[in-house]
This record gives C-alpha cells, structure tokens and sequence, in this order.
C-alpha cells in the first residue's frame, strides 16, 4: 500500500503527479500531523480535499475501499459482484437489498457499472468550478440532448427548442402559442421576486407553494400533455406535488443550459459519471499537495485540551497503525462513520425501518439451473443471489411499510446491461438519452416518477451493440419502488425492440386504409399504423446480460451509528444537511437561502450522502457547507489564478478496454479520463509516490502519448473553455 505527497512540486500545478503505471516510486509512510483529515473518497470528499489543498490546507485523504470513489463508485463486473455481497452480509454501508442477475460470464474490464449516475446540465454551478480548478483537463464530455417522456404507452422526445415546437405536428397553434409564451416567461421569472408588495406582484407568487400543474394550467391554458413534459421531463422532477416555485427552478435550468455549447441543454463524461468527476478532483488535490492512501480507515480519535493559542487538536489513529495529529477538523463520508461504528460496536444495528424492509424484501435463494439466473455467479463466487420481485406488494404489506418508512428517504435503482445498441433513441452523433415515465403512467399506477439514463456504446461504459439503463425511483416503499421500476423496464424492452424492427407485418388491411400519394407510393393510415404498433409482438426477444437492483440511503446515518461513535469519541458529530438547491444562489424554492448553523462546535463532520437528483446540482452547496465550516467563509473557495495557463498540458484518454484489475496500491479498474497511461496502466491514475522532477515526468508522459489511443471521432465533444454565455431567444411572439 502506498501514500503520495505533491508537497515537493510548486504550488498552483506545475507538475503532474507520476502515471501510475509507468512509474513506481518509493512507498512513504503518511505525514504525522496535517489540518484536515478525510475519510471516503466521495465527490463532496474529493471535491472539498481539492478545495482545500489548492487553499493552503495540509490534507490527508483515506479510503476504507480498495478504490475511489465511496458511493460514487464505478466498478467493473468482478468489483461489482463483490460490491453486491459486501451489501447483503454487512451492516455499515449506505447500501441495502441489493440483487444481481448474470445469465452468463461477462468479460469484466469492458464494463463500467455507475452507482450513482448523473448528467451536468451546461449551466451547472459544477461546470466553472471543473474549469477554474483544471480539473475538465482530466475528463472528456460529451452531449446529452435526448430527452424522452413516456405516456399513452409510447415515447415522445420533448420539444426543447422554438424550432422543436415549430415543426411539433402534434401541437394545434394556439398551444404553440402558449408553450412559447411559458417557455419565455420560465427564463425571467424571477426577475420580479423582490416586487411581491408592489402592483405588479408576479403571477407565481399566490401559487408559489401550491402545485405547479394548476398554475400552468390557470395561467398559460397548457394541456396535460405538456405540463407533464415540462415538470418531469425538462424539470426532471420525481413528485406531482411538487411546488411551482420549485419547478420553475427547474425548468429554467434546462431552458438556460440550451445553446451554451451547442444545441444541447446537458452533458456526460465518458466512462462514468461522478466516479470520474471524483478520481478528477483527487488527482487534483494531489498536486496541491494533499496525501492519498486506500485501504485504510480512521480507527480512534481523541481530543486534546486547549493548546495556548485557544485552538485544539486531535491524534487520530488509522488502521495501519499511523498516528496523525489534525489541527483543525476530521470529515467522514456516511459509508466511512458506519464501516467504524460497526467496528467500535459490532453490536449496533440499522433502525427498525431499515430491518423491516430488508427482511420484507430481500429473500435469498438459489437460483435453479434451468433458470440460468446467477449461474455464472454461484460458480464464480458460491453466493446465494436473490431474486427480484415480480408481483406488487399486498395491501396490507404496503400500509404497514408505509407507515414503518415515513420520514425514511430513499432511492431505489434498476440496472440492466442490454444486448441492443439503442441508437433508436440518441440524437445524431450522440450515444445518450433521458427517458422520464410521469406518475401514473406505468401499469403500476407509479405514485412518483420513475427517471431512466440510457448509455449507449460510445459512453466508454460497455462494449459496441450494447447499452446501459439506469432507472431510478424515489418512493420510499422500497417494495412499492422496485415494481415500478421493473414495469418501466418492460416499457422500455418492449420500445427498444419495436423501433429497432425493421420489417413490419401488417393484418387486416382494408382497402381504406391505404392511400397513395401524388407520386404513386401508397401509405398506411395513421391510425391503422398506430393500432398495429401498439398491438406489434416482437420476433425476438430482448437479451439481458446483466441486471442489478439495490436500494440508496439519502437521508443522514442512522442515528445509532452516529450516536455509537460519539459515545466512543466522547464528541459529538456534526451532520451536514442534505443541500435542496438548483443552481449556486438558489434553493429548489428559487429564494435565497442561508444555510443553518448546526450549533455545534464539534471538529468531527458527516458528509451528506448521495442525492436523489440525477444532475450534479446540490453537490457544490453540499461542498461549500463543510469547507465553509473549517476555513470560515467561502470567499476563496477554488480561487486559483494559475501563472502559466500551459502547465498542465491537455490529456487525451486511454483505452479503457484494456485497463482493470487492481494494482499494489489498491487501485481497480475505471482509470482516470484524459490521462495519458495506455494499456500499461493499472489503475485509476490517482497519485501513489513521491513526485519526481518536472523534466523526468514530461519525458515520461511523452512516452506515454506516443502510444495512448486517443478518440479520431471529435464531432460529438465539447470544447469546456467556450462558453459564449447564450440563452435561448424564444421571441417575444410567435408567426403563425
């Protein structure tokens, strides 16, 4: 196991940490004393240890795991089936009910599951923070403008732009007419927020906690039809209550995200999401000077009294025996504070909720053989995998659950690994699709919305003629949840292989039904063709090569995790609240908001958990809750003016086909986006040694790009340094 230390480089990045891989320096014990340490290497983690270095901080950064990443993890098939039975036979992970299915083995490298999957909306308060830190310079995006809503048993791309809704030949004019004047007013709605004492009080202000469907509906005389399209599909939201101060919020994020870089309202980074984003910031931290070392956990932690300069310190001891002295705060990621409360009190136990739905919902069994499912599991691993359900819950079964998990937040999650391309539903030149199913649209009567990522071939994440689907609900039944999302994955298989038939085989055609145009080609009525799509029985079948399902804690530890450490510890924790904000300045309310103080003075703090959003709004104000903590203010929050804008020269990927398995350091598979290592490389290309000379490492990375494989197909990236600043100009009328 090894630790590396940028301390030697110059500050503000003039050196490149080394290419693990290529080379291998000498391994070097941890520092003895810095200001912060962290444990978990989540985004907020790894994103508040890079803000800090870059600030002057001395950072040391840990990991429990074997790799990055904590609940942002990406794994690789055989890290995945491991990922699976950690969860089911321990107690000290955010994590519950998970279940996998593998009809046959699967060549692990060529995979890149995501646990928690999310786009970056162009406007997204993440975007300038990856550009000012140079941390963009470690990933590779690509644009997402698919975004599809399923009613009425089909699919509908939603009409995003004025020339979407121009050419839209479902749309009679006067709704046109509205929807433009909707969309118009979404992008300066809140210009007026401070005049809701004058004459011209805006026109959301008396629906501002009421429903946002009976506020478009009153003011702007939308159908039905496209208020759901604009609340859960450009809105992204997952409750029909949602309010109308916080869809508009929401939708505006979309509307404003438009024509930034191109016609396009999000993005995605190739080969995962957040997990990129995470080893990115880590990378970055290093060159600061932070110091990194996995598979290894805070173990004690003990307050010292007040030294003369009224300030206190703690010496931490870590599982490989280092003692640390930390002079200013000790952060823990939820997974982190559960994995030490379970060793610090092997007795402590979830809370009655959770217990009651893991119990009621995941019942292992042994798959048989002339099933097929989890065969290549029980011979690879000899684990017991249970099985999905498949017929909703009882009645009585869901009252009692519902009222067992009230106040519990959670999300659920479906992911299947298709043996279909799904080019069906990815614009042109893109490999990416949003697909929302509304309340009330599935056969389960879904009470929330369930949301679905479709990664195609060109993500990084499987391999060509394949796709991932990630689905998500946040009902917090989670027996209530899982149906839901296997129904809207029956939707999404039996769409895919309907749009992807080639040959159709019509019945019953009368003579009227058929008309022939000027030009002699004769064509089937629309509502002939519309009976006989939604009647079409498919040739073949739909292939799963994989298919997971585990549940998401969002809301804070269980409070006898937290409350088994403090009594270890004799100091109390304090809890960052989970962020509800769209945007740096703005809440999901759309007003401002102060964010509490905990009234505690502790040194100790727990990272909030993931968030149930599928965009990366909420993680900066997650991020600044804590950093602000320990600096004092905000201010100088990654406020780098670097001297030399050539330091750090662009990178280009790696072929991602050929990395994996784990290294000496305990790195596994998911290498670091827009590093130069190629097939030598062996694991993420977080830092592991001490930092070499300038010259040393340029002629190394040389080396390095004489062989790396860099994509030849740039129609579809994104230029991160050109944003114009461009908004949307949905006119002040429409010509009709």
């Amino acid at each position: 196991m090894s630790s590396y230390s940028a301390s030697t480089a110059t500050r503000r990045g003039s050196v490149v940490p080394p290419l693990v891989g290529i080379e291998r320096p000498l391994v070097q014990p941890l520092p003895e004393e810095c200001d912060v340490l962290i444990s978990g290497t989540g985004l907020v983690e790894s994103m508040l240890a890079s803000a800090l270095a870059w600030q002057g901080s001395r950072v040391i950064h840990i990991d429990p795991n074997p790799s990055y990443g904590d609940a942002y993890s990406i794994f690789n098939i055989e890290d995945l089936k491991s990922w699976v039975q950690h969860v089911n036979t321990s107690r000290d992970s955010i994590y519950s009910s998970a279940m996998l299915y593998i009809p046959q083995p699967l060549e692990s490298r060529r995979y890149f599951i995501d646990l928690t999957p999310k786009i970056l909306f162009a406007k997204s308060d993440v975007l300038p923070i990856l550009i000012k830190s140079r941390v963009n310079r470690y990933l590779e995006f690509k644009p997402l403008s698919s975004f599809h809503t399923f009613e009425n048993d089909s699919f509908d791309r939603v009409p995003g732009t004025r020339e979407d809704i121009f050419t839209d030949q479902s749309l009679s004019l006067m709704t046109k007419r509205n929807l433009m004047r909707f969309m118009k007013f979404v992008l300066n709605y809140d210009d007026s927020q401070t005049d809701a004492r004058e004459k011209n009080t805006p026109i959301w202000l008396p629906y501002a906690n009421k429903p946002v469907v009976s506020f478009i509906r009153d003011k702007f005389k939308l159908e039905h039809q496209q208020i759901t399209e604009l609340v859960f599909s450009i809105g992204l939201a997952t409750s029909p209550d949602i309010s109308t101060i916080n869809a508009l919020a929401r939708m505006k994020r979309y509307l404003v995200s438009l024509g930034v870089f191109g016609p396009f309202p999000s993005l995605y980074s190739t080969y995962g999401s957040a997990g990129e984003l995470v080893q990115a910031f880590s990378r970055s931290a290093a060159v600061a000077g932070a110091t990194y070392k996995l598979n290894t956990s805070v173990v004690s932690y003990k307050e010292s009294t007040k030294n003369d300069d009224n300030t206190s310190e703690a010496l931490v001891t870590l599982s490989d025996g280092s003692k640390i002295k930390v002079k200013e705060h000790t952060i823990l990621s939820p997974n982190s504070l559960m994995k030490l409360a379970v060793s610090l009190d092997p007795s402590v136990s979830l809370d009655d909720q959770s217990l009651e739905i893991n119990k009621r919902d995941v019942k292992p069994t042994i798959p048989t053989t002339t099933s097929g499912i989890g065969n290549s599991l029980l011979q690879h691993q000899q684990q017991q995998i249970p099985k999905f359900p498949s017929t909703p819950t009882s009645k009585s079964t869901t009252s009692t659950s519902s009222s067992s998990s009230a106040g519990r937040s959670e999300l659920t999650r479906i992911v299947a690994i298709v043996a279909k391309d799904c080019k069906e539903w990815f614009s042109e030149n893109e490999q990416a699709a949003i697909v929302v199913f509304p309340p009330k649209t599935l056969p389960s009567e879904n009470r929330f919305a369930v949301q679905a990522i479709v990664m195609g071939s060109g993500t990084g994440q499987c391999p060509r003629g394949q796709a991932i689907w990630y689905l998500s609900s946040t009902d917090p039944i989670t027996s209530r949840a899982r149906v839901d999302l296997e129904e809207a994955l029956k939707k999404l298989e039996s769409s895919i292989l309907r749009e992807s038939t080639k040959d159709f085989e019509f019945s019953d055609i009368a003579e009227g039904d058929v008309s022939v145009r000027p030009d002699g080609i004769p064509v089937l009525s629309s509502i002939k063709l519309g009976q006989s799509l939604q009647n079409f029985v498919p040739k073949e079948r739909l292939q799963y090569l994989l298919k997971l399902c585990y549940s998401q804690r969002l809301t804070t530890p269980p409070n006898e995790y937290v409350a088994a450490v403090e009594k270890a510890w004799g100091t109390p924790m304090d809890l960052t609240k989970p962020s509800n904000r769209i945007g740096s300045n703005k809440n999901l309310t759309g007003q401002n908001e102060e964010q509490e103080d905990s009234g505690e003075n502790s040194k100790v703090t727990v990272a909030p958990c993931p968030l149930a959003e599928i965009s990366y709004d909420g993680v900066v104000d997650q991020t600044l809750q804590i950093y602000e903590k320990i600096v004092g203010s905000d201010d100088d929050f990654f406020d780098l003016d670097f001297e030399d804008d050539d330091e750090l020269p662009p990178q280009t990927h790696q072929d991602r086909g050929v990395t994996g398995g784990s290294d000496a350091s305990g790195s596994t598979a998911g290498a670091l986006v827009g590093s130069t290592i190629t097939a030598t490389s062996t694991g993420p290309g977080i830092p592991s040694g001490s930092a070499s000379s300038a010259a040393t490492i340029a002629a190394v990375a040389a080396a390095a790009n004489s062989s790396a494989i860099v994509d030849d197909d740039d129609d579809d990236d994104v230029d991160m340094d050109d944003d114009d600043g461009h908004v949307p100009d949905f006119g002040d009328d429409m010509e009709l």
